[in-house]
């Protein structure tokens, strides 16, 4: 089976004051339909960035190398047109911080109204009847800040979303408790590189990493 997404030798770097960092080293990865597949790691690890740029949304001061493929096809080189229909209809996004996805000068049904008549040209009455239907989510950080509580909700919707509608999602977080119940698969990076990958049950009960054990011990407590 073909993968949604398949990313490989990502290589990440930013210029600032005229000199480059770099963030990501030459990572590969892959993720398929109905697959959830969780990044995890310290904060400054790499994995917002590494989920981010398969969609080139890490702005200008970025320096992005290696080959993204979304079903098969190479996107690498695909102009911001293209790419800006891909990710509204094809590939969604969850942020950490809704004040800086949604704007708080207008209500959030003028912005869906906005993103089904940009993506789906649809309008007037029939966009209250649709939603767009996404085959990959890249969620950062979707249940931080939310009591216990609410977190199950946030849970629970989510599984039965991507079992329903055979959904892929890139889960991006630090709630170690959150990704165990969502997971099939997890990733594992430090300092840029993807360090450990295993099935959810592998890395939460046999790490092979003294840096993945530590995370895990912690999480645990």
């Amino acid at each position: 089976m073909t993968p949604v997404l398949s990313v490989e030798n990502l290589s990440i770097a930013f210029t600032q004051e005229g000199r480059s960092l770099t963030v990501v080293n030459g990572v590969s990865y892959h993720i398929s339909s109905g697959e959830v597949v969780a990044l995890v790691g310290e904060s400054g690890s790499g994995k917002s960035v590494t989920a981010l740029s398969s969609m080139k949304l890490l702005g200008r001061s970025a320096q992005i190398s290696g080959r993204t493929q979304y079903n098969g096809q190479d996107i690498s080189e695909h102009d911001e047109g293209t790419l800006r229909q891909l990710r509204g209809n094809e590939v969604s996004f969850i942020f950490q911080e809704p004040m800086t996805s949604l704007n708080p000068l207008h209500t959030i049904e003028k912005q869906l109204r906005e993103s089904l008549e940009l993506h789906q040209g649809v309008t007037g009455t029939a966009a209250r009847a649709m939603v767009l239907r996404p085959k990959l989510v890249i969620l950062d950080e979707p249940t931080s800040a939310l009591d216990m509580t609410v977190q199950v909700q946030i849970v629970d919707l989510l599984r039965d979303l991507q079992r329903r509608y055979g959904l892929a999602y890139i889960f991006i977080s630090h709630d170690l408790k959150v990704v165990r119940a969502m997971s099939h698969r997890v990733m594992v990076m430090k300092r840029g590189d993807i360090i450990e990958e295993e099935g959810a049950d592998q890395i939460f009960t046999n790490p092979s990493t003294e840096y993945t054990k530590a995370l895990v011990d912690a999480a645990m407590i």
